[in-house]
């Protein structure tokens, strides 16, 4: 097998996972809002806002700190693993404890205080098992990674639903939960025991637990400017323009599949970067970095303006309706995907420099806590998204600056701009063409079907008439070598 194609299956398999884990929340949604009564999902869904919270909070960031050292150390990768379980799975004890005593409090409300200490315990049990799929990823095991983030998956899925159209009560609900928390908890022990262990754990973990907490400290408080900058723009539509908080929550959101690409594409070479970094070798860093970003443009940058393009006839068949504001909403919304053609954060993690990761989050939040406040002042729910959209686009600099300092390069060249720049100019100039050829067609779903078969259509011709044309324009060998006269 070629290195290609082995570099190709494991993204697929890396993608697989990820996209089973980023559309499971989605799934759950939907099947709780179809099979509970009304006031059954409202207590349901500030439950789940609860454990959301625990599990991306109560991690602090270990989970990503596991791939920068089990790749630099694979020999340490049970230790490592079961040190992190036992600091994720304290602070969940920890957080079950303070909500147990606050729970009459906060769940008064809604008739919910006898299932928040449960549900602060499978978020506990769940957070004991975070570190493992990145350790799996260090060690280069894609097929397992995937595997068990789709199993995990598929059995938070079936277990909730069932309980869902069983009894249909937030305790059937959250007992569903922990259930799956518990089912993870047996298959993370079984999974850790087969890691990497070659010494006896005393002499292995040189690694300190300080160590550690320093290095992915950073990364857990980035994950919560990024939770805040995912819903700061929501905050000021409900506190601005509260009559369009439930539209603009359906078109404000990002596809979840082109996020996972790159993120999936980085893991993949993650342990290779960090090798390579581990050495100072930042010439290769470099080159695995672009040539994975150049291939993740080639097709995130075209999946996105389709997108952009379909987003009319989309909200119209997903939603029932698609006002011009919401359409416009969802596209800008839509265009801050054009710039994820890599999982920016990853490079700096494993070169080493979580702080920086740290400082982009805040930089983003930031930029967005202003500017969205500004475009929903002027201009409503599109000014916030358009505000969202320029806030990405300044903190993608201050990234991408970073970078090149991890790098030792200059900001030209720490990123593909050319291959870039030609796919969002052919993307755009396609969905112009097959826009136009759509205007023929007067149903919804034909207008669909022109408009991405003309899209499609269009950009791998000009794609490959461009790779024609290079290579007709290469010298042969005779001509690069023949003397001039």
């Amino acid at each position: 097998m070629s290195n290609r194609t082995a570099l190709g299956r494991s993204t697929t398999f890396v993608a697989a996972g990820q996209a089973a884990v980023k559309s499971t929340q989605l799934v759950v949604a939907l099947l709780l809002v179809r099979l509970l009564s009304v006031d059954a999902w409202n207590q349901v869904a500030f439950v789940l806002s609860i454990h959301l919270a625990i599990v991306t909070f109560g991690a602090l960031g270990l989970q990503h700190g596991l791939l920068f050292f089990v790749a630099r150390n694979p020999q340490h990768a049970r230790p490592l693993v079961l040190r992190t379980a036992g600091i994720t799975l304290g602070v969940g004890l920890a957080v079950s404890g303070v909500l147990w005593l606050i729970a009459d409090a906060i769940g008064r409300s809604l008739s919910v205080a006898s299932v928040i200490p449960t549900i602060g315990l499978a978020a506990a049990f769940e957070l004991c098992t975070v570190g493992l799929p990145s350790a799996l990823i260090a060690l280069q095991r894609f097929r397992i990674a995937a595997a068990w983030d789709i199993v995990n998956s598929l059995v938070v899925v079936s277990l909730v639903g069932l309980a869902a159209a069983g009894s249909g009560t937030v305790e059937a609900v959250v007992g569903a939960l922990a259930a799956a928390a518990i089912v993870r908890l047996v298959a993370f022990a079984a999974l850790t025991m087969a890691l990497p262990r070659q010494i006896p754990y005393a002499a292995t973990t040189t690694i300190s637990a300080r160590e550690q907490l320093i290095y992915s400290l950073p990364l857990g408080l980035t994950l919560a400017a990024n939770v805040i900058n995912r819903t700061i723009d929501k905050w000021y539509i409900a506190a601005f323009e509260p009559s369009q908080l439930g539209r603009y929550t359906i078109a404000a959101q990002e596809i979840p599949l082109l996020a996972v690409l790159p993120y999936a594409g980085g893991a993949v070479i993650a342990t290779e970067m960090a090798r390579a970094f581990g050495r100072s070798d930042t010439a290769t860093a470099s080159t695995l970095w672009l040539n994975q970003t150049r291939s993740m443009t080639r097709l995130v940058v075209p999946m996105t303006m389709a997108l952009i393009l379909t987003a009319p006839e989309l909200l119209r068949l997903l939603v029932g309706a698609s006002s011009p504001i919401m359409v416009l909403t969802f596209q800008l919304f839509t265009a801050i995907t054009l710039h994820r053609v890599a999982e920016y954060g990853l490079l700096l993690r494993v070169a080493g420099r979580p702080g920086a990761v740290l400082s982009s989050a805040l930089v983003l939040l930031g930029a967005n806590m202003v500017l969205a406040l500004v475009g929903v002042l002027i201009a409503g729910p599109a000014g916030a998204a358009a505000g969202t959209l320029t806030a990405n686009a300044l903190a993608w600099i201050f990234v991408l600056h970073r970078i090149s300092q991890a790098l030792g390069t200059s900001l030209r060249h720490s990123f593909p701009w050319r291959e870039w720049a030609a796919a969002v100019a052919v993307s755009a100039l396609a969905a112009l063409a097959a826009g136009r050829i759509a205007t023929l067609v007067h149903t919804t779903a034909g207008a669909l079907v022109v408009k991405a078969t003309c899209f499609a259509t269009l950009v791998i011709v000009t794609t490959h008439l461009g790779r024609l044309k290079a290579f007709v324009r290469r010298p042969s060998v005779e001509e690069a070598t023949w003397p001039s006269s």
